[in-house]
């Protein structure tokens, strides 16, 4: 029987999640309430008319991708060819390749995925372009998406700089500039300090229509203007400039949305199930069969405790990590050896990438297997 301290949630998955592991660790997922998330976005941006095609290096999983698919997304987003190969599984009429195709190794599994379907790739650069110009096949196109860094300062050009790229651009063989694209992900950041949502959307979507603005100076007159994020999706829906909306986090949620709002543990699909292995009544701490090599090793600091993921059973957490131990700082009652509880994850993107499947569990209790068919792919 597992001991339930404090709870702090509306329901009993989390108990649940954890009574019915068939082992720990395992990557349990809630199905009733990851399909609630598919859909409260899909409908969402629906409403809006806008178009939506989800990140899946969240998830990694071909059935959610389907889940995705089948309530609306327009199409997916991957990182790496890798992810795409998986996903053409999917059934998905469009796949966006958001980050710098570059090497020539990649250059024939670049063609071979544009001659399968319409495919869209990202750059910041001229040369990214070039060298993918240079290795189409004549029969292939590809649409381009020129980057904007809208402050996240990782990949991009600045705003005022994206007409001068999507000219140059344009004028290689077989790329068509369908418009501008940024990952807005200081918003998620900056809302975890104290910043203001609408503030900090609005900040980027103005970024962004200075590109925008660039781009039609040089005769592309409807560009797409495609962002995305968990924590600003719903915000960028109340803007006309943007056409297409790209969350991923949304499906499972974790720590890091509750933290900035976006999400309340009730729409937390996705945790940790462990078993505790060790307890300590000297240290009032107890640990858990889930270290670095299942739940991660994304730290948040707060305030004065650093933790590495929130069990909300017992509301405690996670304050310090190796590859098979995560010692739980206890708040009140010590679990005893053998209970199980589960871990919200601060980053879950990551962590699903640790695990080999989910075994999902259904609204009437059944469970299924869900392999993490993305998993490891960063090639």
């Amino acid at each position: 029987m597992i001991v339930v301290v404090t709870p702090t949630h509306p329901d009993d998955w989390f108990t649940v999640a954890a009574e019915s592991a068939p082992d720990t660790p395992t990557l349990m997922v809630s199905g009733q309430r990851t399909l609630a998330n598919v859909r409260r976005v899909a409908q969402a941006t629906a409403r809006a008319g806008k178009r939506l095609r989800p990140h899946t290096k969240t998830h990694k999983m071909l059935e959610l991708a389907r889940w995705q698919l089948d309530n609306g997304a327009a199409g997916l987003q991957v990182a790496k060819l890798g992810e795409a190969e998986v996903m053409l599984d999917s059934g998905t009429p469009d796949l966006l390749v958001a980050y710098p195709i570059v090497g020539a190794a990649k250059m024939p599994r670049l063609n071979s995925l544009a001659a399968r379907t319409r495919l869209t790739v990202s750059l910041d650069s001229l040369v990214v372009a070039e060298g993918i110009s240079r290795a189409l096949d004549p029969d292939n196109g590809i649409e381009v998406l020129i980057e904007v860094d809208t402050g996240l300062s990782r990949l991009g050009v600045m705003p005022e700089q994206a007409a001068e790229l999507a000219a140059a651009v344009a004028g290689l063989p077989g790329l068509a500039v369908a418009g501008v694209l940024t990952h807005e992900g200081q918003v998620g950041t900056q809302l975890q300090i104290g910043g203001l949502l609408e503030d900090l959307v609005s900040a980027a979507v103005a970024k962004m229509a200075v590109a925008v603005a660039g781009l039609r100076r040089i005769g592309i007159s409807e560009p797409m203007v495609s962002m995305g994020s968990t924590p600003s999706w719903r915000q960028l829906l109340d803007h006309d400039e943007v056409s297409e909306v790209r969350p991923g986090l949304y499906v499972f949620h974790d720590m890091n949305s509750v933290r900035a709002g976006s999400a309340t543990l009730a729409e937390v699909a996705a945790v940790v199930a462990a078993t505790v292995v060790s307890v300590s009544r000297a240290r009032h701490e107890f640990v858990i069969d889930a270290g670095s090599k299942s739940i991660g090793n994304e730290p948040r600091v707060l305030g004065e405790l650093t933790s590495y993921g929130y069990l909300p059973d017992a509301d405690a957490h996670v304050v310090r990590v190796s590859e098979e131990h995560g010692v739980v700082a206890a708040s009140q009652t010590l679990p005893a050896v053998g209970d199980r509880l589960v871990v919200v994850p601060n980053h879950v993107c990551p962590v699903v990438n640790l695990h080999d499947a989910a075994t999902v569990m259904q609204e009437d209790g059944t469970q299924t297997e869900w392999r993490v068919a993305a998993r490891g792919l960063s090639r």
